[in-house]
């Protein structure tokens, strides 16, 4: 694929290391075993998708809900197994909070919490396939580079009408160890849920509304006493809304292609490594995974023995139809 792709990760990392992003981007290395909290999330939005995939494919039917929970489950428990036997703890007793047993009882209480606010809604389908907008892959276009196209690529969770002002919104699912209230506080600025609008429209070319922020807590309370499954679900879940105006997406771009610009220009140097932002960034969202290779400074054993290298491929699996790249 005669194209540079960037997701919207690359804001975020390259800003908080250099360093972190050359050994994602450039070095394509990945740790061999994923940490819990990436499993975890990846793990509940495959139940989330398996979730409304079933209840768009009954029409939302009573009496079809309890076999979409059990879909739920299953696809849960799949992409656990996925990720490896030792990707997850099996108890919630565990010290990592991030459990099998803690998501399942979380995807029963999402469901249950959510089953009626669903009458809200009506599920948009593809023209081309039939299939309701969950989980849909993009790649858009949007600057060049020494004569390769730049694309955007990623993965918007779910498109759905509103029965009240039958406008379209985004869904995007999270699950965070911060309380809903205060991880809805980023709302705004962010560049992920700013560049799904503007993909949805440059794409897809629905007029998007806005998006609903869909969070879902994962506490480390305890199984037992007044929360039986370790689970408050009047607190644990959140769904804000938010908005993006034709400025907002102008600003998006314009830090997307700053950043883009900075980042490719390094690679294209081809230093020997790039600089890191330490202490800093060390610590920041659970602790960088590329920790122990800076540490030991780019040992070459600890490399080959922590990590593998997966070039990242984001084209694979999307159709033409969710590509926006210029011909050659």
């Amino acid at each position: 694929m005669n194209a540079i792709f960037v997701d919207h990760s690359i804001l975020s990392t390259f800003a908080c290391c250099h360093e972190k992003a050359r050994l994602a981007y450039v070095e394509h290395l990945k740790p061999e075993l994923e940490g819990p909290p990436l499993v975890f999330g990846s793990a509940f939005h495959a139940a989330v998708a398996a979730y409304y995939n079933h209840r768009a494919s009954t029409n939302y039917a009573r009496q079809a809900i309890d076999v979409a929970r059990k879909e739920a489950r299953h696809a849960f428990l799949d992409a656990v197994r996925s990720a490896g036997a030792d990707a997850l703890p099996l108890s919630a007793d565990s010290d990592e909070k991030r459990s099998v047993e803690r998501g399942l009882y979380l995807v029963d209480a999402y469901i249950t919490k959510w089953q009626e606010f669903d009458i809200n809604w009506v599920d948009v389908f593809r023209p081309d396939t039939g299939a309701p907008y969950i989980e849909i892959g993009f790649a858009v276009y949007f600057m060049e580079w020494r004569g390769k196209p730049v694309v955007l690529v990623g993965k918007i969770d779910r498109i759905r009408r509103n029965r009240v002002d039958d406008r379209l919104y985004n869904w995007e699912t999270k699950t965070t160890g911060s309380n809903v209230t205060h991880f809805a506080q980023s709302r705004r600025p962010n560049h992920q849920l700013t560049g799904y609008a503007w993909a949805c429209r440059e794409l897809l070319h629905l007029d998007i509304a806005g998006t609903i922020l869909d969070v879902i807590y994962v506490s480390d309370r305890k199984i037992g006493g007044k929360f039986p499954n370790g689970i408050d679900i009047e607190k644990d879940f959140g769904r804000f809304e938010t908005r993006r105006s034709p400025t907002d997406i102008d600003e998006f771009l314009y830090d997307l292609k700053l950043v883009t610009e900075s980042f490719l220009r390094l690679r294209d140097e081809k230093q020997r490594r790039w600089h890191r932002n330490a202490p800093a960034a060390c610590g920041m969202y659970g602790g960088c995974h590329f920790r122990e290779i800076c540490e030991s400074n780019l040992n070459s054993v600890v490399i080959k023995s922590k990590y593998k290298i997966e070039r990242w491929e984001p084209w694979k699996g999307l159709s033409m139809k969710s590509l926006s790249i210029p011909p050659d």
